[in-house]
């Protein structure tokens, strides 16, 4: 009866707890510390040695547990990040992007700027709107050679360093990345860098912000605003009951927004959750400003990139002993 015994509750995961004692105590112990299932029990000298062998909390993120809610073809970057620093990690992808196709209005703006000889500026708002961009050339055997062999004199505007990030995988590099992450910076910016024989085309969701135009509209430019993709809203029944559940045992530290979009999936998906006392990590101003309309605590990462936002969830949510 006084071997070394120990029961572990909910091992390997964020919220691992265990009680260690003796054969003879085990059960007094683990009711007072309130253990419940799923757990396992170990008999024998090894419990003993619980204290040197004791790793989750080792580790800057251990025991810690977040909830990304980017939509499914970004959210491993952000997951493995925080993963590797020790966290366990939940993807709930609170949106995703069906690209427009065909896409007539794309074809014909691609015909005109072939022909124009114009100052053409293409206008990025989101890595996925670069991605969707190439995946229709390609679809349409468009070769880029097409548009820039012409008289046209061709540049290029992004929305951030993510965007202008997913232009280089293409091989093209953004004149102009505004300081200020968003639509509103971005149209000002651009505004003051283009000239009465520039011409701007915008490639983004069918749903972009309205900030973005009216910089660009005072300036009298032909502008051309076209949609590539738009936005759905759709989480799995389960899986939002089981996150809805999580959260109301309070087990979930923050949820990751990297945009207005995933803020307004994840408040149409979980409905039986009090959205003020979640706590929030946004990219940028614009996906906080949308997550403060739910009265969320906000964290705003000090850039719009991935490395940003695992900075300031170490920064808010770290363990101490770092």
């Amino acid at each position: 009866e006084d071997m070394p015994a120990a029961v572990i509750e909910r091992g390997t995961t964020a919220r691992q707890r265990q009680v260690c004692a003796t054969v003879k105590t085990l059960k007094q112990q683990a009711d007072e510390a309130k253990i419940k299932a799923p757990a396992i029990i170990v008999v024998g000298k090894v419990c003993s040695l619980s204290e040197e062998f004791h790793w989750i909390k080792d580790r800057i993120l251990g025991g810690k547990q977040f909830l990304v809610t980017r939509p499914r073809q970004n959210s491993s970057a952000l997951a493995k990040r925080l993963r590797n620093l020790g966290a366990q990690v939940i993807e709930m992808p609170s949106i995703h992007t069906v690209a427009i196709d065909p896409n007539e209005r794309l074809k014909k703006a691609l015909g005109e700027i072939q022909h124009s000889e114009k100052e053409e500026w293409f206008v990025f708002t989101s890595p996925i709107g670069v991605h969707v961009f190439f995946e229709q050339l390609e679809k349409e055997a468009w070769d880029m050679r097409r548009l820039f062999a012409g008289k046209a004199q061709i540049k290029i505007a992004a929305i951030g360093s993510a965007t202008a990030a997913a232009l280089k995988e293409h091989g093209l590099f953004a004149d102009i990345v505004p300081k200020i992450y968003n639509a509103g910076e971005l149209g000002k910016t651009l505004a003051e860098n283009i000239s009465e024989y520039s011409a701007v085309t915008i490639f983004r969701a069918e749903e972009g912000s309205l900030e973005l135009l009216p910089p660009l509209m005072e300036t009298g430019v032909p502008v051309n605003d076209i949609a590539l993709y738009r936005t759905e809203y759709e989480v799995s029944s389960l899986l939002r009951h089981k996150i809805e559940k999580m959260f109301q045992k309070e087990e979930i530290d923050a949820v990751t927004f990297t945009s207005a979009s995933t803020v307004k999936g994840f408040v149409k998906a979980i409905k039986n959750v009090e959205l003020q006392n979640v706590s929030a990590v946004c990219i940028g101003e614009q996906t906080a400003a949308e997550a403060r309309k739910y009265g969320m605590k906000i964290q705003v990462a000090k850039r719009a990139d991935m490395d940003a936002m695992t900075e300031k969830i170490v920064e808010c949510f770290g363990n101490v002993n770092f």
